[in-house]
């Protein structure tokens, strides 16, 4: 049987039985089972703060304007949520191959809890780790879902979207 055959076959037995509604509620929790990020909550307030994403919780907070990196990274260290001060967001290796595979499922569930300026790019990691120019001048922005770049410390402004380290 061929590939166009099953599939007319499904759609007259989903019409027949009028079952379109179940069918597409059970794709739906597939795709979300596939993209499942467990949720973090503040303590003192139970309000989800953010997804857990590895050894990090990635906060759908952001900063409430566009700041320059050094901003950026002394803002983070005024929020404190569970007793963990936030950081910058690090960029995890396999978002440097291909960010938009890496972070689009991010993304979506980031957007299905009230996360802040998705569309926007945030503050990341400092550009280099060492001690070349470069690294005095870079950092690393990200835009989930969609890309990863770098832009000068000073010159550029962008919110932040902090970070807690679970675990160190």
């Amino acid at each position: 049987m061929d590939k166009n055959k099953i599939v007319e076959s499904v759609l007259i037995q989903i019409k027949k039985h009028d079952i379109a509604d179940e069918v597409l509620s059970a794709l739906n929790a597939k795709k979300n089972a596939d993209r499942h990020f467990d949720r973090y909550y503040n303590n003192k307030t139970g309000e989800v703060v953010g997804l857990i994403y590895g050894d990090f919780v990635i906060l759908k907070q952001t900063s409430p304007e566009k700041m320059n990196w050094r901003d950026a990274e002394a803002y983070c260290q005024t929020l404190v949520i569970n007793g963990i001060q936030a950081e910058l967001c690090p960029i995890m290796p396999e978002w440097k191959k291909d960010v938009e595979a890496g972070t689009q499922d991010l993304a979506a569930a980031l957007h299905e809890i009230g996360a802040e300026n998705l569309d926007s790019p945030t503050w990341c990691e400092a550009y280099l780790q060492s001690e070349s120019l470069f690294g005095e001048l870079f950092a690393w922005y990200l835009r989930f879902g969609a890309n990863l770049s770098n832009g000068c410390k000073c010159d550029y402004k962008f919110y932040v979207r902090p970070v807690l380290r679970l675990k160190k």
